[in-house]
């Protein structure tokens, strides 16, 4: 919903899911003009033309008797369930959406008005999907069901990438899958060591690109640009964890789809030009971390964590956390840690402790997180060795 400040006439957009019934003031972010919303609400409604109206306008209470109750819910409803329809009609179906999360919200128990236009949004959102659009993603929406696939086509925003100016670049952070509609765009490698620039993959219709950094917390690993103006389709990571509360299955399928649609950067027949300067070697090991900063002093108030050793190379290792949510995620990201390792040589214990960076976050079912680390300085291959060996 969108409101001009009538003092200096700044556009605000506001929830109108989120708006109560009562009055509420609020201050324009441009002048800092109070005034009613909603009674300011109700009179843009009487000067835009009909076709414009945002048909939510919530009468308040009028009366104490149960009779005044009963009737003031009754307009309520009405008023909700044809701004729905006509919202639906001119197929504004965010706007929809809104209306009905308030509808259930103010009237859980208008069950034939809540299911109806559940119904009716969903039908009219199917009729107007493009198929032609779908076409490009077939092996995507064979996977999903009908609900999934409704919810998935609106989610996305079209987007237009211009020629030259990369959409993501590597080192970056990023919150977006793209799906690509038409044009051209090509992902390319910066090799620090050899100061070059290293083309591996080129992007067309029916491409997507982004899963490394959006299913994972972690940087871009690779730099996308689009070689002539290209169309793409955007899905937000704030859109799609939306998704998922009503969508529980579609995180699995999205992400078989693009494990399996991903360019890969094989840089490994080249020499001088991996990705990863060191062998990983898998691993079994307790160990201990601690945040710190860049000089390895550590921050008091942190506690000590208890880890699982995944893998560990001269470079870097991997280490599992239990009961990490997503949204605290950006607190370790790009977070310097201590890392105390204890493994067994010849039954005897041998400790190694190193300063390392967390430099990728990537999530599992059951809030278990695998957090890659690069060490501010290698450690001796042998004693990797002598982990990957460890008795005990």
């Amino acid at each position: 919903m969108k409101i001009r400040c009538p003092q200096c006439d700044a556009l605000h957009t506001f929830d109108a899911a989120k708006l109560p019934a009562r009055a509420i003031q609020v201050k324009c972010k441009k002048c800092v003009h109070p005034f009613d919303i909603k009674a300011h609400i109700q009179r843009q409604l009487q000067h835009e033309p009909q076709e414009k109206v945002t048909p939510v306008v919530l009468p308040e209470k009028a009366g104490d008797s149960k009779q005044a109750d009963v009737d003031n819910e009754a307009v309520v409803i009405k008023s909700l369930y044809d701004g729905i329809i006509k919202y639906v009609s001119q197929k504004k179906f965010n706007e929809a959406d809104g209306l009905r999360h308030q509808l259930m919200k103010i009237a859980p128990m208008a069950l034939s008005e809540i299911f109806s236009t559940g119904e009716i949004i969903e039908q009219n959102k199917m009729m107007a999907m493009d198929p032609e659009k779908i076409k490009h993603w077939s092996r995507l929406y064979d996977r999903l069901n009908p609900s999934e696939t409704v919810a998935f086509y609106f989610a996305l925003t079209d987007v237009e990438a211009k020629a030259n100016i990369p959409v993501f670049k590597q080192g970056e952070f990023d919150d977006k899958l793209y799906f690509v509609q038409s044009g051209q765009l090509k992902l390319s490698y910066y090799d620090a060591e050899l100061g070059r620039h290293f083309l591996y993959g080129d992007l067309h219709k029916g491409d997507v690109a982004g899963g490394d950094a959006f299913f994972s917390f972690s940087c871009h690993t690779s730099t996308l640009t689009p070689v002539v103006d290209s169309q793409i389709s955007v899905l937000e990571k704030s859109v799609y964890q939306s998704l998922l509360f009503e969508n529980t299955t579609l995180e699995s399928k999205l992400c078989n789809f693009f494990e399996e649609n991903l360019k890969i950067c094989n840089l490994s027949s080249k020499k001088g030009q991996g990705r990863r300067m060191h062998k990983r070697h898998r691993v079994s090991l307790n160990a201990q971390v601690q945040m710190a900063d860049p000089d390895g002093n550590r921050i008091i108030g942190k506690e000590i964590a208890n880890v699982k050793l995944v893998d560990v190379s001269a470079g870097g290792l991997c280490y599992m956390v239990q009961n990490l949510k997503m949204n605290k995620a950006e607190q370790h990201h790009k977070q310097w840690v201590n890392i105390n390792m204890q493994y067994k040589k010849d039954h005897v214990f041998q400790e190694v402790k190193v300063l390392a960076q967390n430099v990728s976050m990537k999530f599992y079912p059951f809030e278990e997180c695998a957090v890659h680390v690069r060490f501010k300085k290698p450690i001796d291959e042998k004693k990797v060795i002598e982990m990957a060996h460890s008795d005990g």
